[in-house]
C-alpha cells in the first residue's frame, strides 16, 4: 500500500487510476463478503497440507503407463562426443 501511495504522489493520473482500482476492489470485497486480511487456521500449514495430500493421493494399485513409440528404448546406445570426434578425425 505504501508503494501505491508513493506512485500516486508522482503522477496525478496515476492517483486517479489507483483510487478507481481501490474503490472497485473494496466493492468486490463487499459483494463477495471477503475481508482484506487472510485468515490463519491453527494446525494448518503448507507442510501439513502437503503431507495430507501425499498420504491420500498414494495409490497402492498404481501401474505405470506403457511407453509410447516416440520414447527412446531403455537399452538404446548413444554415441559419445569423443567417439564422434574420433570417427570424424579418421575421415581427413
Amino acid at each position: 500500500m505504501l508503494l501505491l501511495r508513493g506512485l500516486a504522489k508522482t503522477d496525478k493520473r496515476s492517483k486517479s487510476r489507483l483510487s478507481l482500482i481501490s474503490s472497485k476492489t473494496s466493492v468486490v470485497r463487499q459483494v463477495t463478503g471477503r475481508s482484506q486480511s487472510t485468515g490463519v487456521i491453527d494446525g494448518v500449514s503448507a507442510d501439513t497440507l502437503n503431507r495430507n495430500y501425499a498420504r491420500i493421493s498414494s495409490d497402492a494399485d498404481y501401474q505405470p503407463p506403457e511407453r509410447k513409440h516416440t520414447v527412446a528404448c531403455e537399452r538404446q546406445e548413444f554415441v559419445s562426443e569423443r567417439r564422434v570426434f574420433m570417427l570424424l578425425d579418421k575421415l581427413s
